[in-house]
């Protein structure tokens, strides 16, 4: 069992990054609230550039807060330039938390998110096994059936309203952030 209490216990956070960075294969993070910190969207870009698999499962269209939606799709090119695959979840929200780096898996409460790294009491299990790993994948992969992969092409070419969105939400969103 591992616990944060924002700024004063990171150690999800910490254990997270640690993870992330010595990733040999695969990286699967499924969160719903995407507001990544600037230290987890780089170790994403960074695992992918040294060739690990990395995959994000996000909620998608059907958000129960649209301007974390939008605020959080305004970091798509940076890690899709890197090679991170990018999935929004469609077929309803999605509130699943967890993350399996190779043999390792957290799950738990945490949304890995600026907010919840920041203010929240969060705690997770993290498991190392193999057999654990696999069947999370597994399950990964089940979502990532009923998910719609994001087009870097399309994604480069979506209309001026939705990054305007993307821009003002993610704003709003850093201030907010900043407030506390």
């Amino acid at each position: 069992m591992i616990w944060g209490r924002g700024y004063r216990q990171q150690a999800i956070r910490f254990s997270l990054l640690q993870q992330i960075e010595s990733a040999q294969q695969t990286i699967c993070l499924c969160t719903p609230y995407f507001l990544p910190t600037p230290s987890l969207k780089r170790k994403l870009a960074a695992a992918a550039k040294r060739g690990v698999d990395v995959q994000l499962l996000v909620a998608g269209k059907d958000h129960d807060h649209p301007t974390i939606f939008h605020a959080g799709r305004r970091h798509y090119t940076f890690l899709m330039n890197a090679g991170v695959k990018i999935y929004e979840y469609s077929s309803r929200f999605i509130h699943a938390k967890y993350a399996a780096v190779d043999d390792w898996v957290t799950i738990g409460s945490c949304n890995f998110d600026h907010w919840s790294l920041r203010w929240n009491l969060e705690a997770n299990q993290e498991v190392q096994g193999v057999e654990f790993a696999d069947e999370t994948r597994r399950l990964f992969a089940q979502n990532i059936a009923a998910s719609e992969k994001i087009d870097s092409t399309e994604w480069a070419s979506r209309p001026h309203y939705q990054k305007l969105k993307e821009t003002m939400a993610g704003t709003l969103t850093a201030y907010l952030t900043r407030l506390r």
